[in-house]
C-alpha cells in the first residue's frame, strides 16, 4: 500500500491539529455500510503520543498501516478502546482512533503543507526571502506576507511590526495590515517621553521583559492578558491575538543590561483574527516557524532602507544614491552643469565667542534648517555644511529652469529668513543674517580625499569662483550677489535683478558681472 502522505511531516502536522483530549472525543463506532466519504483513519497513542494515519484500501476490510514501520492492524469493533495487537503481537499501548471523512482529511492536508517542509510553508517563505534580496518595501514586504497566510486559510485578519530605525527624526517605524483597508506605514519621531499609548502595549512588554510571546483569546471570560488595545481589537470584531518578538542579534548574553534590551535591533509582530474560533495551534506553529525568514527579509529591508536614509542625510539624494550603486572610488567623478548656491551665516565668528557652544549649535541647525527646506523646494541638492556655511547645486539636467528655480530659492531665503530673525527675536533666541552667491558652470562631481576616507563633493573653476563672489557681499554691501552666468539668461523674465557692476576677484582671472535682486 502507497501512503498519500510525507510520514515525519503527518506526525508533526496531527500533533498540532489535535491533542490528546480532543482524541478522547473521537467517535468509536465504525460508520455505516455506504458511507463512502470515509476515506482514512487516525490512530492517536495515548500512551506513546505518536498519530498515524493511513488510507483505506477497502471499506469491507477496515485497516491501518502504522505509518512508522508499516506494520499492518485489522480494525474491529472490540479494539476502538481496548489494547491493539500488531502482526498478532499483544501491546500494552492504548489507542484512541477517528474515521477521517474526506472534508477532514482535505483540513488536515492544509494543516500538513502549513507545517515546515510542507508544500505551502516553502512558499511562504521562498516569497518572503525573494522579497529580502529584492528589497522590496516593507509594507509591501508585510502586505504580500499576510496575503499568503490568508490564501493558507490561517485567519489573520490584522497584522503589524514595529521596528527600530536610524533616522535623526525618527526612532521607530510601524507597518500595519488590516485585510479591511490593506496596508499603511508610519514613522514615530523621537522623543525625550515614550507615548502613553506605547507604554500600554502589547509590543512594549515584549520589548522591555523577557517574555518573547503574548497570546490573548480575545473572547475569553478571564483574560490572561489586559492592555487597553484588547478593547479596541474586541471592538473591531476581532477574537485572538498573539504578538511575537525577534531580535536581530544575540541576546543570550546574561549581563545585557535592560536598556539593552530596550535599544536593541529587532522586530515586534503581532497578527490579530477575527475568526470565531481564532487561530488555533497549528496556525500559531506556522506563525513561529516563519518567523526566522520574516525577519531576515524585514532586516535585509530594513538594512538597505537605513542605508538609503543615512547617505542621503550626509551626502545628499543624489550623492547618496551613487555611492550605494557603487560609485565609491577614489578619484572617480562626472562633469555636470549645475548652478551653485553658496550660502554663509554672518557673524558667526563673534557669535561663537559670546554665546555657550549649545546656543551655537541651536542656532546653526535653526538657520541650516530653514535654507536646507527652501533648497529642497526648489530643486537643489544640499552638499555639505562648512562650519557657519552651506554648498548646495542645481542641477541644470535634472532640475528644470535650474537657474530660475536658485534664484527663487536665494529670494525665499531672504523673505522667510527675515520673519525667521523677527520670531527668534521675539523668543529671546539670538539671531543673525547670511550672505548667498549664485554662479553657474561646469563642475567636477564625485569622490576626494584620502584612501579610507572620501567626500562625495563638486569641484572646479566655477566652485571657486562662487566662494569669491559670496566673498564680495560684505564689501559690496548686499545680501545676495549672483554671477552673469546665472542671470544673464533671466533678465527679460527677472526684472528684480540689478547689476551692481563689473568687479575683478582675488584668484579669478577675468572681470565679472555682478548682480543682486531688488
Amino acid at each position: 500500500m502507497t501512503l498519500p502522505f510525507d510520514e515525519p511531516r503527518l506526525r508533526a502536522a496531527l500533533r498540532a491539529a489535535w491533542s490528546a483530549q480532543t482524541a478522547k472525543q473521537w467517535t468509536p463506532e465504525m460508520p455505516a455500510a455506504g458511507q463512502c466519504n470515509v476515506t482514512a483513519v487516525a490512530v492517536h497513542d495515548l500512551y506513546g503520543g505518536d498519530i498515524c494515519m493511513t488510507a483505506l484500501e477497502t471499506y469491507d476490510v477496515p485497516h491501518f498501516y502504522n505509518v512508522f514501520d508499516s506494520r499492518r492492524v485489522d480494525l474491529t469493533d472490540s479494539q476502538f478502546d481496548a489494547p491493539i495487537a500488531y502482526d498478532d503481537t499483544p501491546t500494552t499501548r492504548t489507542h484512541a482512533m477517528k474515521w477521517v471523512t474526506a472534508t477532514e482529511l482535505q483540513t488536515l492536508k492544509a494543516a500538513l503543507e502549513l507545517q515546515p517542509g510542507g508544500s505551502q510553508f516553502q512558499a511562504i517563505t521562498e516569497k518572503l526571502i525573494d522579497g529580502g534580496l529584492k528589497g522590496t518595501e516593507l509594507d509591501s514586504l508585510l502586505e504580500s506576507f499576510c496575503a499568503e497566510l490568508v490564501a493558507a486559510d490561517v485567519p489573520i485578519s490584522r497584522a503589524h511590526i514595529t521596528m527600530r530605525t536610524l533616522h535623526p527624526e525618527f526612532g521607530s517605524v510601524a507597518f500595519r495590515w488590516q485585510a479591511e483597508t490593506g496596508k499603511h506605514s508610519q514613522r514615530f519621531e523621537r522623543t525625550s517621553e515614550s507615548p502613553e499609548e506605547w507604554l500600554r502595549s502589547p509590543l512594549y512588554h515584549l520589548a522591555t521583559s523577557d517574555v518573547s510571546e503574548i497570546r490573548q483569546r480575545l473572547t475569553a471570560n478571564e483574560p490572561t492578558w489586559d492592555f487597553p488595545i484588547f478593547d479596541d481589537l474586541r471592538a473591531e470584531g476581532r477574537t485572538d491575538y498573539v504578538a511575537f518578538k525577534r531580535f536581530f542579534l544575540d541576546m543570550s548574553n546574561s549581563d545585557r543590561r535592560e536598556e539593552d534590551l530596550q535599544s536593541a535591533e529587532g522586530m515586534l509582530l503581532s497578527c490579530s483574527s477575527d475568526h470565531p474560533t481564532g487561530f488555533s495551534e497549528a496556525h500559531l506553529e506556522t506563525l513561529r516557524a516563519l518567523l526566522p525568514p520574516l525577519g531576515l527579509a524585514l532586516k535585509s529591508g530594513s538594512n538597505r532602507q537605513m542605508a538609503e536614509d543615512i547617505t542621503a542625510i550626509y551626502l545628499g539624494s543624489d550623492a547618496g544614491k551613487r555611492v550605494l550603486s557603487g560609485d565609491i572610488t577614489r578619484g572617480s567623478s562626472r562633469t555636470i552643469s549645475a548652478v551653485i548656491l553658496d550660502f554663509d551665516l554672518r557673524g558667526f565668528t563673534h557669535l561663537s565667542e559670546t554665546h555657550p557652544g549649545t546656543v551655537i549649535i541651536e542656532m546653526l541647525n535653526a538657520y541650516f534648517g530653514e535654507a536646507v527646506e527652501i533648497v529642497e523646494q526648489h530643486g537643489g541638492e544640499v552638499l555639505k555644511f562648512m562650519g557657519d556655511g552651506m554648498l548646495a547645486i542645481f542641477d541644470i539636467e535634472k532640475v528644470p529652469n535650474a537657474r530660475n528655480a536658485a534664484l527663487s530659492a536665494a529670494i525665499a531665503m531672504r523673505d522667510e529668513l527675515e520673519v525667521f530673525n523677527i520670531a527668534r527675536s521675539n523668543a529671546d533666541l539670538p539671531v543673525t543674517g547670511f550672505t548667498l552667491a549664485l554662479n553657474a558652470g561646469d563642475v567636477l562631481y564625485g569622490n576626494i580625499g584620502g584612501r579610507a576616507r572620501l567626500d562625495f563633493t563638486v569641484i572646479g573653476p566655477a566652485v571657486n569662483t562662487t566662494a569669491r563672489i559670496l566673498g564680495m557681499c560684505d564689501p559690496l554691501g548686499q545680501q545676495i550677489l549672483v554671477s552673469s552666468n546665472v542671470a544673464a539668461p533671466l533678465r527679460e523674465t527677472r526684472k528684480e535683478l540689478v547689476s551692481v557692476g563689473q568687479y575683478r576677484m582675488r584668484g579669478v582671472a577675468d572681470r565679472h558681472e555682478l548682480f543682486t535682486v531688488d
